[in-house]
């Protein structure tokens, strides 16, 4: 789950995740103001509606949760700071996760 946006109009990929967890994805994100200002025009992160990959767990009756977020992320070994997507979950069965980086035009 290689990708360069700087390269690229679109990037994403898919995790599959059980529990709670959280993960930020290493692809850098455009540093956009664009980005900035109205990212949920430009990230998309969901559960696949086509993949229940487990029944839930019996007893548990909170829904699953998903949030994410762009983060300011200072890399350690040159020091220079990244835009980078954080994804975090609370789920009762294994699910999907799916999630699509656009980068904004100029």
């Amino acid at each position: 789950m290689s990708h360069n946006p700087s390269r690229s109009p679109a990037f994403g990929g898919e995790l599959i995740v059980t529990g709670k967890g959280e993960v930020v994805i290493d692809d850098v994100v455009s540093h956009s103001p664009k980005m900035f200002k109205h990212p949920h025009r430009y990230v998309s992160v969901e559960f696949d509606p086509h993949r229940h990959l487990s029944p839930p767990c019996a007893g548990h009756d909170v829904p699953d949760c998903l949030n994410w977020e762009l983060i300011i992320f200072r890399h350690p070994h040159h020091g220079k700071e990244e835009l980078r997507l954080r994804i975090n979950w609370n789920v009762n069965r294994t699910r999907a996760i799916v999630w699509t980086i656009k980068t904004p035009s100029r």
